[in-house]
């Protein structure tokens, strides 16, 4: 629908690391602010419960350019799991 979408997580990662260095919880208006950022290239994964994350590259922070304005983000729904769920329960005798 193009809403932004409150909660989205955001999530930063320096270069192709795997340890995150930062993220966010993006607000009421899907928008988001990561602080204490390093320098240099970063990944931004954006993540929402029913829709795929999508993973934004080419980004660089120097001590000239420390901050940047992220485009709008639009993220494509998820494909829906097949897999099955088998649920067992056990109950007490009855006397």
């Amino acid at each position: 629908s193009g809403a932004g979408l409150e909660y989205a997580t955001i999530s930063v990662f320096a270069g192709e690391g795997t340890t995150p260095v930062g993220g966010a919880v993006a607000n009421e208006r899907g928008e988001f602010a990561a602080e204490q950022l390093p320098l240099g290239p970063l990944r931004v994964r954006i993540g929402y419960l029913g829709y795929a994350d999508t993973t934004l590259r080419g980004i660089t922070l120097t001590p000239r350019a420390p901050e940047r304005l992220l485009p709008t983000i639009r993220l494509g729904a998820s494909a829906p799991t097949t897999e099955e769920v088998q649920v067992t329960a056990q109950r007490a005798a009855v006397e």
